[in-house]
């Protein structure tokens, strides 16, 4: 009924490409995926956008810098604590939830044992050494109990991202997108309450409680939909499903900590600038822009990743590639809009964060270049997911890091702006080498199939 609705007041032209895109079952599956990802991202992260300005007003410029150092020394753990789990989950629920229910099972089963494995280890390791990362890596010792209090957030974090990646496995984007809505709006009074009571802790405080309310969502909705499809989520032998930590587990986290990693080290080297945590307060606000815009390929990845592993695993090439370059004209579309609006409205928008933040206009235009060229290459990104060339995508994410690291010692002299050009750059690089290798990929597999084909009818013909 809402699509329908949404659908009527768009212009004929829009309507007519609809229309060609609803004829077509794979293209129709796409869309619906996509559109449900989009909608639940537009009200979550919209929410949480309007938390982050708000907090930024109530702490100011340096403490809202020190939140930033904090979610980035989260994110660089968190690949380390998720081990890959819930692109292995998505790929893996949607390869077999049809054809093998109860491989299924245990996947979900093995997953989420795996998370609290993970993740709670994670949590405990950087519990104890939170003290010595906030005296010694990023000079501000101050943070070290927000650091301890915030490992929560490894844990509920893990299992928040593992539910995550079942469930789109599953195909339940409209499901993910109601919860997306209501975790918003559950959570923009718990941080913005918790920096007002108790400032930086206070706020860390309120990210916990709202990972934790995003977690009972998400179990409660897993179970019923795992029942819907007929899939038993029993432990009962899921331990021979190990496999997939190694399969995706390593890759991923090589990758990932390759990312994560050289942000972390980027911030290390802003914050212990002179006016640091300042200039890390403009690059947090900017960067939320940055989370929001690629957040968007990010769950319309998750509508094309499952039709992407079975397309491959069904060795349907023609219609990988057909997706590929569909969901890189999607992102641009929805993207491209959205950054240049950004760019031309910068000044205004920094203001939302404090009149402090305006003169960081540019920050905040390359930090939206930089989301643009991002979301065009991560479709290429969600190939190698789905055919499972982790380690290529590894080693891809490890060449980014270095060129992102050196690239940062060179334009550390203009703060943020010159880490957000760094970031830039970086992307651009990355891009063009990504796409290309996706392209051949396809091609290359498809030749193979072609290959084995003609073998099979010469051999018939012996």
């Amino acid at each position: 009924m809402l699509i329908s609705t949404i659908i009527n007041t768009m212009p004929p032209f829009l309507r007519s490409r609809i229309a060609r895109v609803e004829s077509s079952p794979l293209g129709k599956r796409l869309a619906k995926g996509a559109f449900w990802s989009l909608l639940g991202a537009l009200a979550s992260r919209g929410l949480n956008m309007a938390a982050m300005m708000i907090l930024a007003r109530i702490l100011g410029k340096n403490e809202f810098g020190e939140i930033g150092v904090i979610q980035s020394t989260m994110g660089m753990v968190q690949t380390l604590a998720g081990f890959g789990l819930g692109w292995a989950a998505t790929k893996y629920v949607a390869e077999f939830r049809n054809s093998d229910p109860a491989k299924a099972g245990r996947i979900i089963s093995f997953s989420n044992l795996a998370a609290i494995g993970t993740g709670g280890l994670m949590a405990l390791i950087f519990f104890l050494a939170a003290p010595w990362l906030a005296a010694n890596s990023l000079s501000a010792p101050q943070l070290s109990i927000p650091l301890q209090i915030s490992s929560l957030i490894l844990l509920f974090g893990t299992l928040v991202g593992t539910q995550n990646g079942i469930l789109a496995g599953f195909e339940s984007f409209r499901l993910l997108a109601r919860i997306g809505v209501v975790s918003g709006i559950v959570s923009l009074p718990l941080i913005v309450g918790g920096a007002w009571i108790a400032g930086v802790e206070g706020a860390v405080w309120g990210l916990i409680a709202a990972n934790l309310v995003n977690w009972v969502l998400n179990y409660r909705c897993l179970r019923a939909e795992a029942f819907r499809a007929g899939v038993l989520m029993s432990r009962k032998g899921c331990w021979q499903e190990r496999a997939l930590l190694w399969e995706f587990g390593l890759p991923t986290i090589l990758g990932g900590t390759a990312l994560n990693g050289a942000t972390w080290i980027g911030t290390v080297m802003l914050v212990n600038r002179p006016g640091g945590y300042g200039e890390m307060g403009f690059y947090n606000a900017a960067n939320q822009w940055f989370s929001a815009l690629l957040f968007l390929p990010g769950v319309i990845g998750q509508a094309a990743i499952p039709v992407l592993s079975e397309q491959i695993g069904n060795r349907d090439h023609d219609r990988s590639k057909k997706v590929l370059v569909n969901s890189i004209k999607l992102n641009m579309v929805i993207i491209f809009p959205v950054a240049i609006i950004g760019s031309l409205c910068s000044p205004w928008i920094m203001t939302l964060y404090g009149k402090d933040f305006e003169a960081a206009w540019p920050t905040l235009v390359v930090t939206l270049i930089a989301a643009a060229i991002t979301a065009v290459q991560s479709p290429a990104a969600q190939v190698l997911t789905s055919s499972g060339n982790m380690w290529k995508a590894a080693i891809m994410n490890v060449s980014w890091a270095l060129s992102f690291i050196i690239l940062s010692k060179l334009l550390l002299s203009w703060g943020s702006l010159g880490l957000g050009t760094a970031r830039s750059v970086a992307y651009l690089v990355y891009s063009l080498w990504s796409i290309r290798f996706a392209l051949k990929l396809i091609d290359r597999l498809k030749n193979q199939v072609m290959n084995e084909v003609n073998s099979e009818e010469t051999c018939l013909e012996h």
